[in-house]
């Protein structure tokens, strides 16, 4: 995992206790016999979905908030769009776009069904 604030500690471990935290809540919230929903919100940009599990994330939530926004701003070094749908060739190389987001959770396995795909206003 990685990103955020620069002064945030990452473990190698980070992706593992993830899993378990989900694990933890899933169990907890459902000891009463209700069924609540169990939701994250992910950032966009491959360096957030690639690393983790989702083979084991997948089955513990019932959606998946993923953040297609955001993706140029101070931190960029050429102008770029907010929420770009697809790649062009005006979209930095660097940046993403939420065809790309998605598309790349999708094939971690993620059902369609529990996306959805954050959209600025």
């Amino acid at each position: 995992t990685g990103g955020g604030d620069p002064g945030n500690t990452e473990r190698s471990q980070d992706k593992d206790n993830f899993v378990l935290l989900l694990d933890a809540l899933h169990t907890v919230l459902n000891a009463d016999g209700h069924h609540y929903l169990l939701t994250f919100a992910l950032g966009a940009d491959d360096n957030n979905y690639q690393p983790l599990a989702w083979d084991k994330i997948a089955p513990l939530v019932d959606r998946v908030n993923v953040m297609t926004y955001d993706m140029a701003g101070e931190w960029s070094t050429v102008t770029g769009f907010n929420a770009p749908l697809y790649d062009s060739q005006f979209n930095p190389p660097e940046g993403v776009s939420d065809d790309r987001a998605i598309q790349g959770i999708l094939a971690k396995g993620v059902p369609p069904e529990k996306l959805v795909m954050g959209v600025p206003f």
